[in-house]
């Protein structure tokens, strides 16, 4: 495996929101998507992340999606487009609920932002894309550390706001040049999330995808070859959508 740029990790541990983990990335060009399609059997996310990262030579891996597993298929809730191309059709009632998307283009700088238009439309807004993901619901809207508060309004379950849980988090500098891919390993609330990332991250905007089960991350350390886990101890089956910083 190729010695790539450093990735910037760092570890905190706090006794009210746990164990966090925040990844930076300064270049979107390093970001990719992948797409599960099946079952695997169960087993730690974490490990699942691990195989991912295996497989795709990928230097650090993290699932960002809202999604279930139907019996013949994964729904995806939000947005997943790759190069211009839609690779999911999103849930209507979803989309009507203005849902965010987190998006790289083609130079290489981050978005976020809400939406309530189909993928093609909203890829159509757009400046050319390397990457889009949806389904998410605000923490920091341009600064807001109250933005969290519209989760009810977009669609996302009083569980998922008010419970303590654990969290997936991308949050996005103010000139798109800089992202933070954070893990809340202990169980905090959105609130609790968004003051976090408000304090502690200079972003202008942060998202939140699915959490709680769905909550893991991947890091590969090429300085000594070596792979380092978080993960929920919870076992499950999927891994249906994986962002991967190459």
């Amino acid at each position: 495996m190729p010695v790539p740029s450093p990735l910037r990790c760092q570890v905190q541990g706090d006794v009210r929101y746990g164990k966090v983990v925040v990844l930076e990335v300064n270049d979107g060009c390093r970001l990719d998507i992948w797409l599960g399609k099946e079952l695997r059997g169960k087993q730690r996310l974490g490990n699942h992340a691990l195989a991912v990262a295996q497989e795709t030579f990928a230097y650090a891996v993290l699932p960002v999606s809202f999604h279930w597993w139907t019996g013949r298929g994964f729904l995806v809730l939000g947005h997943v487009a790759q190069e211009g191309q839609n690779l999911v059709s999103p849930n209507t009632d979803v989309l009507l609920k203005r849902r965010c998307y987190f998006a790289v283009t083609q130079n290489g700088k981050f978005l976020v932002g809400e939406t309530n238009l189909t993928t093609g439309r909203l890829l159509s807004q757009l400046p050319p894309l390397r990457l889009l993901l949806g389904g998410a619901g605000w923490l920091v809207r341009e600064g807001d550390p109250t933005a969290w508060q519209q989760a009810i309004r977009q669609g996302f379950r009083p569980d998922v706001v008010c419970s303590h849980r654990e969290r997936v988090v991308v949050a996005v500098g103010r000139d798109g040049a800089k992202a933070w891919l954070v893990l809340f390993m202990g169980r905090v609330s959105l609130q609790q999330t968004a003051e976090w990332v408000y304090h502690h991250l200079p972003c202008h905007s942060a998202i939140f995808f699915d959490g709680g089960r769905n909550t893991a991350l991947a890091l590969y350390h090429p300085a000594d070859g070596t792979w380092e886990i978080f993960s929920t101890s919870k076992v499950l089956p999927e891994t249906p959508c994986f962002l991967l910083v190459r």
